[in-house]
């Protein structure tokens, strides 16, 4: 072998030697490229899982948000009235409550009518009244004053009078008037 004007002779063991170091540099050399390569994808696969991690935690709080609203509109649903327009379903709903929270305190209903004038809350809603007189224990009263008042629905007395019947004190007549207040949808 000649390089330049100097011959180098080289025994084919150190052939093999320099064929084995160039092999090895080659292989350095594609290794380096390579991994370069395939360490730079792997950088940008990673980029990509941090955001869609990021993108799958921002949907999962939007879920979760949502399915606590959806729980509250359950909660507060009986303080809602039907869409507006609907005013005897809603006056109609009113008196079964109450009828239905006089029976359960063993009350006998004397009198109970509705009013007609509803009256409109300027786009929040409307309250409806009805006037109402029971008769019954006094303890029975006093546990519907309870029921009205842990109500699942807006109910509250206007008015009321409370006049005892004999001269124990056990019986007991309610007069008064009642409303509803029923938020818009």
């Amino acid at each position: 072998m000649r390089i330049g004007r100097h011959i180098i002779i080289l025994s084919d063991m150190q052939m093999i030697s320099v064929f084995v170091a160039l092999m090895i540099a080659l292989a350095v050399c594609a290794y380096v490229v390579v991994s370069g390569s395939v360490v730079r994808h792997a950088e940008r696969l990673s980029a990509q899982i941090k955001n869609e991690e990021a993108v799958l935690t921002a949907h999962a709080s939007y879920y979760r948000a949502r399915e606590r609203l959806l729980s509250d509109r359950e909660a507060t649903a009986p303080f809602f009235s039907a869409p507006a327009g609907d005013e005897k379903k809603a006056l109609g709903d009113f008196l079964r409550t109450v009828e239905a929270l006089a029976k359960k305190s063993r009350l006998t209903v004397v009198d109970i009518s509705p009013k007609e004038k509803v009256d409109v809350l300027d786009g929040v809603g409307r309250v409806y009244r009805l006037s109402f007189a029971a008769e019954g224990l006094s303890a029975s009263l006093f546990s519907f004053l309870a029921d009205i008042d842990g109500s699942e629905s807006l109910i509250a007395f206007d008015t009321v009078a409370i006049t005892v019947k004999d001269d124990s004190g056990a019986h007991a007549r309610i007069d008064g008037q009642l409303s509803l207040t029923a938020i818009d949808r």
